[in-house]
């Protein structure tokens, strides 16, 4: 084997191995090591809001810290390891978990940012589908295919049809 083909494959493994370092490290599925690590923000990257909120809440549940929310109380009553405090005022977070709620509310934010854009977007885009409005459709998002009358009609009918009833995030 030439040292060219030598190095190559050197490269090629070392690749392979990182990839799987990677896949195996995964998404973070509970908090129980915040407390002694800082989490990544690639660690939640492919989580929903409502699974960072959990984590958010796991570090202050694993203090002790007694929600007032049901959904939150009930969710970590079932867990073995929570033990509410007779106090929140007993709850404290060292500097790891501090850091780590910190970015955890960065990231739910940036995600309320994301969700109330897309849905500015959204609706700007069926304002103008609505309105059969293909030059503003055409300069506003760069695109609008040829649609007949009754292709409008249909999301007319389409839109109306799927208006979110009592969305809670």
């Amino acid at each position: 084997m030439d040292q060219i083909s030598l190095n190559t494959m050197k490269y090629a493994i070392t690749l392979l191995a990182s990839c799987f370092a990677l896949l195996s490290f995964g998404q973070l599925t509970d908090c129980s090591e915040c407390a002694e690590r800082t989490i990544s923000e690639y660690e939640i990257a492919a989580l929903s809001y409502d699974e960072i909120n959990l984590l958010k809440n796991e570090i202050y549940a694993r203090n002790g810290y007694q929600f007032e929310s049901p959904h939150l109380d009930d969710y970590f009553s079932g867990q073995d390891w929570y033990k509410p405090e007779s106090s929140n005022d007993n709850v404290q977070l060292n500097s790891t978990e501090e850091k780590n709620v910190r970015m955890l509310r960065s990231v739910e934010k940036e995600i309320e940012l994301n969700r109330k854009t897309l849905a500015k977007y959204l609706e700007h885009l069926k304002k103008l589908v609505l309105n059969n409005d293909t030059v503003s459709l055409r300069e506003d998002f760069g695109w609008f295919p040829d649609i007949s009358i009754e292709s409008v009609q249909w999301m007319q009918e389409t839109f109306e049809y799927i208006q979110p009833k009592n969305v809670h995030y």
